[in-house]
């Protein structure tokens, strides 16, 4: 495993965009950056078999998993490229190329291999597969959670995110709520939701998320979605975002309205892709 592009840009948070080589030939990708403390995004999987409309990674489908070690050799990697100190506090996501809990089992030795020297926390983000948060529960992995919603309901998420077909929606709400019951938490759970234009982001839709997170223990994060090849689904214009807050903000909902950083250099969430290999000789 190597580290073969090497992209970064000057955004305030020193964001850098990593081609990792395989060695089947394979390639991922991972991002790095820096504000207050060092954050990195990992890959689970090369290629993704969910299949978001708003995202690049899946748009060639699934190749195949990566392994616990490579994984952890990935993590390696990013820490030693950004010069980044395992020592210091510091964010993990598993947010890169790939449906960390579909890989689980690559995935939790991966975090058991992390968590033995640093003090770094781990975030993993996941569209929400059946059974696998309950799992995650029951495994007290040590880890923060984020959930890639989008959506207020089972057809609306359904049209965006095909694989929401196999797990009712309700019964995802139901394993965030376990979840959110669970001692071994250090974060709010992340609740993300992409604000897109005529399709989720009217006044009902915002007050269905007040009513299924009021009183609980996380935090609503509405983002501009990432330019991507072949877009359907657009932001929404700025007047109908801030009705959206407004409404979250009223309501006393803990939330945050942010935009993707490294999005210039194709880094941003929902922009990796491994086809950056055409572009190595």
């Amino acid at each position: 495993m190597k580290i073969i592009l090497e992209q970064k840009i000057e955004d305030g948070f020193n964001t850098k965009k990593f081609a990792i080589l395989l060695d089947d030939n394979n390639i991922i990708e991972a991002v790095s950056f820096k504000k207050n403390n060092h954050t990195i995004c990992l890959s689970s999987q090369v290629g993704c078999s969910v299949g978001c409309v708003f995202c690049e990674s899946g748009k060639n489908g699934l190749i195949r998993n990566l392994t616990a070690k490579e994984i952890f050799e990935q993590y390696e990697l990013v820490m030693q490229y950004s010069e980044f100190n395992k020592d210091e506090n510091g964010y993990i996501l598993f947010m890169g190329i790939g449906e960390p809990l579909l890989n689980y089992d690559c995935v939790k030795e991966a975090v058991f291999n992390i968590k033995k020297n640093t003090k770094e926390k781990i975030i993993i983000s996941t569209v929400g597969i059946k059974g696998k948060i309950d799992r995650i529960i029951k495994d007290k992995l040590d880890i923060d959670l984020c959930v890639s919603l989008h959506a207020t309901n089972q057809d609306q998420r359904d049209e965006i995110i095909p694989i929401s077909k196999m797990f009712n929606y309700n019964n995802l709400l139901s394993e965030i709520y376990s979840f959110e019951k669970r001692g071994k938490r250090t974060l709010p759970i992340d609740i993300n939701y992409l604000l897109f234009k005529n399709f989720n982001d009217f006044k009902e839709d915002a007050l269905q998320l007040v009513d299924f997170f009021r009183d609980r223990d996380v935090r609503i994060v509405v983002k501009e979605p990432c330019p991507i090849s072949n877009q359907k689904y657009f932001m929404t214009s700025s007047q109908n975002a801030k009705k959206f807050i407004d409404i979250l903000k009223e309501n006393n909902i803990n939330h945050l309205f942010t935009r993707s950083t490294g999005r210039e250099i194709n880094a941003g969430c929902g922009q990796l892709k491994s086809s950056i290999v055409k572009n190595i000789k």
